[in-house]
């Protein structure tokens, strides 16, 4: 039975291309050489640089340890990042940790990279051993990584090497492994293809990621016998190779499909359903305990506390979450954030302030004009008047009680409130929308926390407004900025709406327009600015 499995990490888990590439393009470039077209760069995909350098151009030691030096210069900071984790992998990942066996990678890359690579797609702590080459230029052959995989799992004596197997898109993957007579699969859906992992003598080969796991998993049940007959994928009648060497389990691979999407889909709206039923919940309790504490004659609460109840169940869902939420934060803080200086910061927290205020103030407008409709219309002066007596005998004699005491209202609605929205909405859900959905997240998510917080036009402006937070952290992957902002807009629509004073002069004296018009501007600006910078950076030096 195998018990070990070791991976390469570019192509069998990732795609590196964006950071690899771009960042060899970097090189070249320092280098006097131009190469424009970054898919001309995939060979450097998965060997040793210092190899591929003195191959593909013809360098000398010393030229080649040049280029690597430039290439570290961009892929430390920036192109270690440009990757993306293969659908399904990480639940592989999982499901092989949950069966006992022991996982480890076994990559040409730098340790340091492979490091900073895993910790920030969440996904290290699914192995136990992390081997790559040296900074210095040591251990760059995948047949002493693997030694030094294999030292570090059997310390203690010879390796087991009829229980280990090898799992890699390239031939330097499969060749190191038959080397050290350890069982092997390649990947085709990585960079390298059919043939040449055919070349290499792969003992199996799937295609999709998918099909590594209808190969892998059934495995960890295969004894012995089976490493000794090495089985050769088969070639169907085209002659393209199968997706996988076993039989395909259509029944099991469908269920396994259902089961990722249900996971991510509930990654993406779970946060939304506890902050709607939690929210419920909380009230209630609440309005129970204190109905209990007055007795059963009391009636029924003064509005203006039920609203009080009503905001601390959404704080308080907040709170719940915040495990969840904390490591979404501790995964953003070891990524490389884009540079925003402190005139950034404040453009982008008044063109977001700007936007609320200019459309809360449209709603108060709008307002307005239905009041003025109902003083034109006698009729519907009367039908309006009869509904709110009605309303207003049912509920409280007193609707002044309504509204809390203004700093109450400012501490609740205006900064407790939304910081758990923002931690809930931003932190988790548009997070996981990024991770899990490549069809606009931002709109998912804008579209989530409208239907969450459904209350006519207020909702709007708060989803529209929170939509600016998200574009926001987008834009600077911070968290903490984004949240800010949504906590000042929120602050300013509760103003705006609950002071006569200010909604007055907003709503009539001030162009709406205006505003929103200033606010959008401001957006574009630093937009566009971000959008130079990131050229900047991924632009080859000339």
């Amino acid at each position: 039975m195998y018990q070990y499995i070791l991976f390469d990490l570019d192509g069998t888990l990732s795609d590196p291309k964006v950071g690899i590439c771009t960042s060899v393009q970097y090189a070249l470039s320092k280098m006097g050489i131009e190469e424009p077209d970054i898919d001309k760069l995939e060979p450097f995909i998965g060997p040793p640089l210092r190899d591929s350098f003195k191959e593909y151009y013809d360098m000398t030691d010393e030229e080649a340890e040049k280029a690597i030096t430039f290439y570290r210069e961009r892929f430390s900071t920036v192109g270690k990042f440009e990757n993306e984790i293969y659908p399904g992998i990480p639940e592989l990942l999982r499901d092989l940790k949950k069966k006992g066996r022991t996982v480890a990678i076994a990559s040409s890359k730098p340790t340091v990279f492979v490091e900073d690579i895993l910790k920030h797609f969440e996904i290290r702590d699914y192995f136990d051993i992390v081997v790559g080459s040296e900074l210095d230029g040591s251990r760059d052959k995948k047949e002493d990584i693997l030694n030094e995989v294999l030292r570090q799992m059997f310390p203690e004596g010879e390796p087991e090497y009829d229980e280990v197997v090898m799992i890699g898109d390239r031939k330097y993957d499969i060749e190191a492994a038959l080397n050290l007579g350890v069982m092997n699969i390649g990947v085709s859906y990585g960079y390298g293809s059919v043939e040449e992992l055919e070349e290499a003598g792969a003992d199996r080969i799937v295609n999709t990621v998918s099909g590594l796991r209808g190969t892998l998993i059934p495995m960890m049940g295969m004894g012995n016998a089976s490493f000794a007959q090495r089985p050769v994928p088969e070639s169907g009648a085209n002659g393209e190779k199968s997706e996988t060497s076993e039989p395909k389990d259509w029944k099991a691979a469908s269920k396994e499909a259902g089961r990722q999407s249900f996971a991510r889909m509930w990654a993406f709206v779970g946060p939304a359903l506890m902050y709607w039923i939690g929210k419920a919940a909380v009230y209630f309790l609440l309005y129970m305990i204190v109905q209990l504490i007055k007795g059963p004659d009391s009636g029924p609460l003064p509005v203006g506390l039920d609203y009080v109840f009503y905001q601390l169940g959404i704080v308080l869902v907040g709170v719940l979450l915040i495990r969840d939420f904390k490591s979404v934060i501790k995964a953003s803080k070891e990524r490389v954030k884009p540079s925003f200086n402190k005139a950034d910061v404040v453009i982008l927290g008044l063109s977001a302030i700007l936007l609320a205020v200019g459309i809360s103030s449209g709603m108060i407008m709008l307002d307005n004009m239905t009041a003025e409709m109902y003083a034109n219309n006698p009729d519907l002066v009367q039908t309006a008047a009869d509904a709110a007596n009605t309303a207003q005998d049912a509920v409280v004699p007193d609707l002044a009680l309504y509204d809390p005491p203004f700093v109450l209202g400012i501490l609740l609605e205006g900064i407790l409130v939304p910081l758990s929205q923002a931690a809930i909405f931003i932190g988790l859900c548009y997070y996981r929308a990024k991770k899990n959905f490549r069809m606009m997240p931002l709109v998912l998510t804008a579209l989530l926390f409208g239907f969450m917080n459904s209350s006519g036009g207020k909702g709007l402006v708060l989803t529209f407004t929170i939509g600016i937070a998200m574009y926001i952290y987008e834009l600077t992957d911070r968290f903490v900025l984004s949240a800010l902002v949504f906590v000042l807009s929120s602050m300013c629509i509760y103003t705006v709406e609950h002071s006569v004073q200010i909604s007055g002069i907003l709503a009539e004296k001030l162009p709406v327009a205006i505003c929103i018009a200033l606010g959008l501007t401001l957006l574009l600006v630093i937009n566009g600015k971000n959008r130079k910078k990131a050229d900047e950076i991924t632009k080859p030096a000339a």
